[in-house]
């Protein structure tokens, strides 16, 4: 009998496109203290955010529309302006959440920074899981 060898080919196969990650979302900090800051920045850059602090309120105010910010951590506590204010103004010109992220614990501020258009609270000090967990939930990931 006459074996005969087959052989089989396969189609090349077409290069696979390189993955193109998702950009990363952008975090502005508004923070008055630069140490609370830079540790904010540290913690959203390992968890793949893009994020720039602003440490006044006028800072926020002048920064969010030039740099399109997808979520905005805002500090009640600020040098210049009254965190409720800038929360106010950064909800009538920017389409990012604003979450309050500060040591004021007076439920009256609280309840007005809630009522000038802030989605959420987290008081000071925080869990770094926790601030992850919730910017996750706000911006959808």
């Amino acid at each position: 009998m006459n074996t005969h060898q087959l052989s089989i080919t396969r189609a090349p196969q077409p290069p696979i496109p390189p993955s193109h990650p998702a950009p990363a979302s952008r975090v502005l900090v508004v923070e008055r203290h630069a140490t609370t800051a830079e540790m904010a920045l540290l913690v959203l850059a390992a968890a793949g955010y893009d994020a720039l602090h602003a440490g006044s309120g006028a800072q926020a105010l002048t920064l969010t529309p030039q740099w399109h910010p997808d979520l905005i951590l805002l500090d009640i506590l600020l040098p210049d302006l009254s965190g409720i204010d800038v929360c106010l103004r950064l909800c009538q010109t920017s389409s990012a959440p604003v979450m309050i992220v500060t040591a004021e614990t007076e439920p009256a501020i609280i309840d007005l920074a809630l009522t000038a258009g802030a989605c959420d609270y987290l008081p000071k000090p925080f869990r770094t899981a926790d601030l992850i967990t919730r910017i996750g939930t706000r911006l959808g990931r």
